[in-house]
């Protein structure tokens, strides 16, 4: 189903941020969601949905989700509970909402029911983000420790992009961290390459 007029879905704007902040070093929010990683221990992903969800939290990005009359205000309350990342997750919300009749009024004696929908962010609002994070050049920030299972995962995402002619190196699973914004990691970057790779050698790829 199609976006209210005016809206992108939520994860839309995530992916719309994260080329912007790190360009073709960004993956996909379907792609890092579908291996079942947790949003938290992305850096990369951390970074870009928090920045969405305190601009929406502070009403700087309006965000909506889809009611009869087309979309309806989100409560910014709601970027305050605990589980706010599960929003990035599946792009939905569960909320508490009136019953309605066939006429589409709330139901007279109050009753509510558990509904869940599709959260939409309004377009202008992001574009003015992302025209800001323009101008700010943001980069991935290289103060940040990696975890080991960033570190992990990282190498991996390394071997995928290998072609089957194409030997590993440590220089170039260094660079691939570097773009990824996984910077000042070199002893964690080299055990992690060479528990994936064993028996290459540093500098000097197999034949």
């Amino acid at each position: 189903m199609e976006a209210p007029i005016g809206f992108i879905p939520l994860r839309d704007a995530v992916d719309m941020v994260g080329r912007k902040l790190f360009g073709t070093a960004w993956r996909s929010l379907g792609e890092v969601t579908g291996e079942d990683v947790e949003l938290k221990r992305n850096l990369e992903v951390e970074r870009v949905i928090t920045i969405i969800a305190e601009r929406c939290e502070s009403g700087e990005i309006a965000a909506a989700y889809r009611s009869i009359t087309g979309a309806d205000s989100l409560d910014r309350a709601v970027w305050q509970k605990p589980h706010w990342r599960n929003y990035f997750v599946t792009g939905e919300i569960n909320l508490e909402l009136p019953l309605l009749d066939v006429q589409g009024r709330p139901n007279a004696d109050g009753f509510k029911a558990s509904c869940t929908r599709e959260i939409f962010v309004r377009k202008d609002d992001l574009n003015c983000l992302v025209a800001t994070l323009s101008k700010l050049n943001i980069k991935p920030s290289s103060n940040v420790r990696g975890s080991k299972t960033q570190i992990r995962e990282m190498a991996t995402r390394y071997r995928q992009t290998l072609s089957p002619n194409v030997n590993p190196s440590i220089e170039g699973f260094e660079q691939f961290a570097r773009d990824g914004g996984l910077t000042g990691h070199r002893d964690e970057l080299r055990e992690e390459y060479h528990r994936q790779f064993p028996g290459q050698r540093v500098g000097r790829p197999s034949k």
